[in-house]
This record gives C-alpha cells, structure tokens and sequence, in this order.
C-alpha cells in the first residue's frame, strides 16, 4: 500500500503545476490571439483627450494635411484585460476549489460529529454536485460561460467526494460499484469539458479518473478490471486531444498517469503467473498512443510538433523500460530479444509514417527510425558478450551509414555515428584494450583485441570511403572525422600491440630466470621497447603521409603531421631521457632521415599539393 500511496501523492503534485502551465499557456495564446486580429483588421488604440472639446474638432477649412491617429504601443496585457483575467477566470476556479474544499470539510465534519445518518451525508453530497452541473448549464445557456465552467468543475469534484466517502468512509456501498459510479463520473467530466469547452474541466476527469483504482484500491490485485479501465480511460482522452488539438497537454499527462498506475501496480502485486497478461496490457498501452500519433498526422495537425516528437519519444523510451523490466524479471537471457523485437514493430511503422500526408514537414518517419536505431543499440548490448556487442555495433553503424548516403536518410547518418562511438567508447574501457591480461597469455596479433579493432577499423574505414564517394552532401561532411578515427583506431591498436609484445617478453623472462639477476636483460628490453615504439610511429607517419599524397587528400597529411610532432617531444622527452647512447643514436638519426625526407617531399610536390586547394569561390560553387 506505501507504494500506492506514493503514486497518488506523485500524481496530486503534478496537478498544481500543470495547471499553472496551462493558466498561462491559455493567457499568452488569447493575447497573441487579439494582437493578430487587431493587426489584421488595422485598428489601432486611440488617445483620448479628457477635454470635451477634443472629442468633437470643428472642421478645417481649405486643404489640410492628411492625420495619422497617434500610435499606442502596446504593454503586454492591458489593463482591463488583467482584470478580466483576474475577475472572471482566477476567482471563478478559486472559487470552485474553495466549493470543492469546503464540501469536503462537510463530509468529515459531519462524519466527527455524527450529523444526520451516513446514506444523508452521501445524498447532500451527490444532490449538491449535480445542483452545481445543473446551475453551470443554466448559466452557460444565459451566456456566463466561464462562471460554468467553474460550477461545472465544483460539481465534478463534488461527484467524485461524495462516491468516495460513500465507499472509503461510510462504507455504504461495495467496491465494484463504487468503481463503477466514480467511472461515470470521469466519463461525465469528460462529456461536460467537450460541452463547455473547458480544458480545466478535462483535466479535473484526467485526475479523478486516475485517481479512482487508488481511492479505491482494497489491496488486491485486479489486473484485468484496472488495466482495462486504464486503457478505456486513455482511449477516451486521446480521443478529446485528436478533437481538440489545442488541448494535446492531456495526452502527455494520460501517458505520465498511465506508466503511474503500471508501475505502482508492478511493484506491488506483479507475479511471474501475470508474465503474458501484463505484457499484451504493455501491447495495448503502446498501441493507443501510437495510432493516436499517426492519426494525428492523418488529421493533418501541425502545431506543437517539437513536443509531440518529444511526448513519442518518451513513450518509446517508458514502453522501453516496462518491457525490459517484465523480460528481464522473467528471463534476464532475453531482454536483449524484447528490445529488438520493439525495435522490429517500430521499423515496420516507418513506411506507414511516410506514406502519411505531411511527414516530410514532421518527421514522424524519422522519429520512427531514430527509434528503431536506439533499440536496436540496446538490444545488441543485452543479447551479445561485451566483445561481441562492440563488433556488432561497428557493423551495425557502417550499414546504417550506407543507408543513410544511399537513401539521403539523416537519421541513419547521425545515428550510425553513434553506433561508431558506443563502439569506440566500449572498446576503450573493455578490458584487455590497452593493456592484454595476463600478460602470460598474449600472442602477437592473436587476441581478440586485435580481431574487435580490425572490424571497428574495417567499418569506419569502410563508412570513410562510402562518404567520400557518395554524393549525398551530409554523408560528405563526415568524410574528414571519420578518416580521422579510422587513423587514430589503428595508430592505438598497433602501439597497444607493440607494447603488451615486449610486456611479455619481460613477463617470460622473468618467469624463465627467477631467483637470478637480470638487470641488464630487463634494460635491454625496455630500451628496445621505447626504440621500437618511436619506430613504429614514425613509420605509421610516414605511411599516412604517403596515402595522403597520392591520394591528394588533406587529412591523412595533417593526421600524420600531428603524430610527427608527437613523435618528436617523445624523442626529445623520454628517448633521450632513458635510452641509452646507441639507442638514442638510432632514434634521432631516424627521426631526422624522415623528417627531411618529408620536407623533401612537401618541396617536390608542393604544386601538386596546394595548386589543387579549391577556392572559398569553387568551394561555395561546387
């Protein structure tokens, strides 16, 4: 029950702001409202004298100058608008929450005291609230439209008071039909905000009707009678939103409330018997506010569209959670295939998405596929070792690329760049990555690091090469990062390789010559080390270098550049440091042999190279 109730007070807190939010929503709308039409219609706010005489001028004689009206600017709301707002909409719902609160100071007071009998506290109730409803559709027919709404609110929340003390107080009347009453009530707060046009008066029926299975749980689980009610009651909200589309704050909050009541009734009564129930439950919850999405964009509705896609997108991700949940609560091995089979019914949705009217304005398709993408990364990782995940990913990120260059699909573009740095990101932190363990262990070019970082390298390379000849221009634009990467994937495993080589030939020959000293060997190997490492980059250099002349491209000469310079401070920092004499010889004579070898070709190409530099004018025509 503690957990219910804490449900319940979530859901109370919502109320506040929520109605905030739409007070001022509603206040700003209706003032952009009045500024368009007064521009439309060309009038402009006057000066008026307090003299009498400037109310009347006597006419001029003979030509006169036509007189512009002096120009008013405009303060935000007006005056009497203010007091509008303040006189007709803030007292008239103070005043129906201080009607709804002081009935309720009724029903307890008179339960303390004993005032008549229970069946008579309930009736005043119930005759009360339909006296406001009855009142609020007299005042609407006499054109007092908001002092209704505010009647029509109090009566509602009256309705609600009543039925609940009835059940919860006096005990006047069982659970089921208590349910069943309050349920009608909800279904009356709804018709009667349609009715009167009054977002209020619909999220005072959101409220009450979620609050309902908590006012009236009894602690025993009714999976079937609460998720269907749940289900019923979204079902007539989403309805109201896809009428009235100014009124769409009501399909964020039912897709809040709902995953309340999912969740609170998860953690309190869910058993592994109740597996395929709750899931086709999840099914119908995903459904409705699905269809409600693509029906939408069928109506043609084209306001809030950064909202919608973000409202989808939690309910993407809350759907997510709530089936990797129930999976993973019965089977944890399977998890990983919940999410790509969500991520399978999202993908069949795209095409429906496209073939909608306006989708390339709204991008409901590639909202879709961002998605799918997302839950195809989450469903890898789940299902597959660590190893294995990153292989996939990088696989996974180099088709999502050439389906975005051959296809001109943005989503797959930005999303295969992030299957290549999860990828990047895991094989960082994997372990074995920089340093292989044991160390007793390694073969060169033989573990599995080397396997994982010649895929990861194979498809950025790969997407590197499909960027530079595709002729989608985005797919171009990530020609230079992702050449760049391919590069420093490579450069890392090769000294990574190189260094875990003389790690363990250190490891066997301590192994091999325990108990005798060997310092001079272990020097040796070290010295080795360092010199074979300097080695190694300074030929990595020279081999992107030479890629980047003959194929006349800038990055892999920068690239090459950069590991020079890094080169060089590791020669003048740590080879002259700690090598000894005839290593260091080795290493700068190396060091200068390339260096001017590089000059010497920079010279002997330089027309080549930089002749060939397009303009920032053939660049802007091209």
């Amino acid at each position: 029950m503690q957990v219910l109730f804490t449900a319940f007070a979530l859901l109370i807190a919502i109320v506040p702001i929520v109605l905030l939010i739409v007070l001022f929503v509603r206040t700003s709308s209706l003032h952009q409202r009045i500024s368009r039409l007064e521009e439309h219609a060309g009038i402009r706010p006057e000066r008026v004298s307090s003299t009498p005489g400037a109310l009347h001028p006597p006419p001029l004689s003979g030509p006169t100058a036509k007189v512009e009206p002096p120009k008013v600017r405009s303060s935000g709301i007006r005056q009497h608008e203010l007091e509008a707002l303040i006189g007709g909409r803030l007292m008239n719902r103070i005043g129906a929450v201080a009607l709804v609160i002081g009935m309720g100071f009724f029903l307890k007071y008179a339960f303390d005291h004993g005032w008549l009998s229970e069946t008579m506290r309930v009736v005043i109730g119930i005759v009360f609230g339909f006296l406001c409803l009855w009142t609020g559709h007299r005042s609407r027919t006499r054109g007092y439209a908001i002092f209704a709404q505010g009647l029509v609110g109090a009566g509602i929340a009256i309705l609600y008071l009543s039925l609940y003390a009835s059940f919860n107080f006096y005990h006047l009347i069982p659970q089921w039909m208590a349910f069943i009453l309050m349920s009608g009530v909800t279904i009356l707060a709804l018709v009667q905000a349609v009715r009167y046009d009054s977002l209020a008066v619909s999220i005072l029926g959101w409220l009450g009707g979620f609050l309902t299975p908590f006012l009236l749980s009894t602690g025993e689980s009714n999976e079937v009678a609460l998720f269907t009610y749940a289900a019923l009651l979204t079902l007539g909200l989403l309805g109201i939103t896809l009428k009235k589309e100014a009124w769409y704050v009501l399909e964020p909050l039912s897709l809040g409330a709902l995953f309340i009541v999912y969740f609170a009734w998860y953690a309190e009564f869910y058993t592994d018997g109740d597996f395929a129930l709750t899931l086709f439950f999840l099914a119908v919850f995903w459904l409705l506010f699905h269809l409600a999405d693509l029906l939408r964009q069928k109506m043609g509705f084209s306001s809030l569209i950064a909202v919608r896609h973000t409202v989808q997108s939690f309910h993407g991700l809350l759907t997510s959670i709530a089936t990797g949940i129930l999976v993973g609560n019965r089977d944890p091995d399977s998890v990983g295939i919940a999410f790509l089979a969500l991520a399978l019914v999202y993908a069949l949705s795209v095409p429906v998405g496209r073939l909608l009217p306006g989708d390339s304005a709204r991008g409901t398709s590639e909202r879709l596929e961002a998605i799918t993408a997302g839950l195809v990364l989450l469903g890898t990782a789940f299902e597959f070792s660590e190893t294995n995940t990153i292989r996939l990913w990088a696989v996974e990120g180099l088709l999502l690329f050439l389906a975005g260059a051959q296809y001109r699909r943005t989503v797959f573009l930005i999303s295969s760049l992030g299957f290549f740095a999860c990828a990047l990101i895991g094989f960082s932190t994997v372990g074995g990555s920089l340093a292989y363990e044991p160390i007793g262990d390694f073969a060169l070019l033989g573990t599995p690091r080397v396997l994982t970082a010649v895929i990861l390298a194979a498809a950025i390379g790969g997407a590197t090469l499909i960027s530079a000849r595709t002729t989608s221009a985005l797919a171009k634009k990530f020609r230079a990062p992702l050449g760049f990467t391919f590069l420093l994937t490579l450069f890392v495993v090769l000294t990574a390789e190189t260094n875990d080589f003389f790690r363990h030939a250190l490891h066997v020959l301590r192994r091999d010559h325990q108990g005798e000293t060997i310092k001079d060997e272990i020097t040796s190997v070290l010295n080795i080390r360092q010199l074979a490492i300097s080695a190694l980059w300074l030929v990595y250099s020279i081999l992107a270098m030479a890629a980047g002349l003959w194929r006349g491209v800038r990055g892999p000469r920068y690239f090459a550049i950069g590991l020079f310079g890094l080169t060089i401070l590791k020669i003048f920092i740590m080879d002259l440091a700690f090598l000894e004499t005839l290593y260091r010889v080795f290493s700068f004579l190396g060091l200068g042999v390339i260096l001017l070898a590089v000059s010497y070709a920079y010279q002997r190409y330089k027309s080549l190279l930089f002749d060939s530099v397009p303009s920032p004018e053939q660049r802007a025509s091209s």
